[in-house]
């Protein structure tokens, strides 16, 4: 599958646009019609306590803005820095869903997207289902 480019010819990085793929949908008179589809994962905008943990210091507390079986948007009390690698706990969602999250973008002032980094199947499976049903 050819990658995306943007508008200066270069390969488009994974925190700068939608992911989107194109599909085959039908051929029509001859020539193969493909759609675009949205293939980024669900996210739900909850507010949930979180715990971040750097490998020195004591924990950071934050509160999620949207979560997903991907990652998360937090608003935190203290700065972060980018490609800075976290622990995190994230306790009321009926099972600990904990694990590591690298910083991949900073929004604003105390506003962070992480990325979750090898999560076990059961809490992306919990993530997901958040997402999807807000619950």
């Amino acid at each position: 599958m050819a990658r995306a480019s943007g508008a200066n010819g270069r390969p488009l990085t994974s925190g700068s646009v939608r992911k989107t793929s194109f599909v085959p949908a039908e051929v029509y008179d001859g020539f193969q019609m493909s759609v675009l589809v949205d293939t980024r994962a669900p996210k739900a905008d909850v507010a949930i306590s979180c715990t971040l943990q750097r490998v020195i210091g004591s924990p950071i507390r934050a509160q999620t803005l949207s979560i997903g079986p991907r990652g998360m948007r937090v608003r935190s009390q203290r700065p972060m820095s980018l490609d800075e690698i976290v622990g995190f706990e994230l306790p009321d969602l009926g099972m600990r869903v904990h694990g590591r999250a690298r910083v991949l973008r900073v929004e604003r002032a105390n506003v962070y997207a992480l990325r979750f980094e090898g999560l076990p199947e059961p809490m992306v499976l919990r993530l997901h289902a958040l997402a999807t049903s807000g619950r």
